[in-house]
């Protein structure tokens, strides 16, 4: 029996209670029924639904065209419109938001249901190719990533070596002050090169686990005005690299984020795993944030898009007093 939700939108009672209980018949499970635009993008974003019935006149200042496109864009929510206008002018509106069909009221049962199935099966195949998508443009970035920091290492590390050596070959004695703050510079220049080095290609990924991994980038973060505190268990199931490199990326840009960003004290890294699930929180007790706004610069579009190539799910709190909780919840099995 299908147990995908689905959000009834309709200013029309009969109408509403008729597709109600005709889904409902079918296995499917109605998590709410609104007569407004601005009410169902309310309840499409505390419940994220899996298919919407989007009557398009409704009361209100928001007509459903503009709610459906809202919802869409936040939820990639699949979206079957309802009328009983078929006019040219209100098709060509629709079609602006991408809708997955088109039901003419009064409708026919069958033909509903029929696409509704499509409608989830087309949902389905879009969201599968979108995560291959992302995968295959994250294995590209590491890939560059790895070059960049080979180049480095091996470029830049070595040559930066051999003038520190050539340096701390002069006789202290010619050169003095001189030559020490250059070795201090060239020393200084190393370290960064490796920190550089460390962030394109995390070698203790390689030779690490994940816990051990989170554990000593939380003690590298860790500081005098800075507490970042590591919570684990260990795993009774083994992951794979690709799910063990992305939540690694996950915890550095929001801890990164977190540092930057929100002023905090202290920054809490939970990493725990389920019988089908792992589980990655970020909590901090800095300065949030409006999560309905954008924030370009806080790289919540790579914790994102890092997030859904695990099929993972992101779930962001935050408010300006108490700060923000980022949690990554993605299955062990992809």
């Amino acid at each position: 029996m299908p147990q995908e939700r689905i959000l009834i939108v309709e200013d029309s009672m009969i109408v509403s209670l008729h597709l109600k209980s005709l889904v409902e018949n079918e296995g499917y499970r109605v998590i709410g029924v609104s007569d407004t635009a601005e009410e169902a993008v309310k309840i499409a974003d505390e419940s994220t639904p899996d298919l919407v019935f989007m009557d398009i006149m409704l009361a209100g200042e928001m007509t459903g065209i503009e709610a459906a496109e809202i919802i869409y864009k936040k939820h990639k929510t699949p979206i079957l419109f309802l009328s009983a206008l078929s006019d040219k002018n209100t098709i060509e509106s629709a079609k602006l938001t991408a809708p997955f069909s088109f039901i003419t009221k009064p409708f026919e049962e069958r033909d509903v249901l029929n696409r509704i199935t499509l409608a989830l099966y087309k949902s389905t195949l879009e969201k599968e190719n979108d995560r291959q998508r992302m995968a295959y443009i994250i294995e590209g970035q590491e890939m560059e990533r790895a070059r960049v920091s080979r180049e480095l290492h091996d470029g830049l590390g070595q040559l930066l070596n051999a003038i520190k050596l050539q340096l701390e070959a002069i006789d202290p004695a010619c050169s003095g002050e001189i030559r020490d703050k250059t070795i201090q510079l060239i020393r200084q220049a190393i370290h960064e090169s490796r920190r550089i080095h460390e962030n394109l290609l995390p070698s203790r990924l390689l030779d690490f686990s994940l816990i051990n991994s989170l554990e000593e980038l939380c003690h590298e973060l860790s500081g005098p005005s800075l507490e970042v505190v590591f919570q684990t268990q260990d795993f009774v199931q083994p992951i794979n690299e690709q799910q063990k490199l992305a939540l690694y990326r996950i915890a550095q840009e929001a801890l990164q984020n977190a540092i930057k960003h929100s002023g905090c004290k202290k920054i809490i890294v939970q990493l725990y795993q389920t019988e089908e699930h792992l589980q990655l929180t970020i909590e901090d007790d800095g300065q949030g944030f409006n999560t309905s706004e954008q924030f370009p610069g806080r790289g919540l579009s790579n914790i994102r898009f890092r997030a859904e190539a695990i099929k993972g799910k992101l779930q962001i709190e935050s408010n300006p007093k108490y700060g923000t909780l980022l949690s990554v919840s993605a299955p062990i099995h992809l």
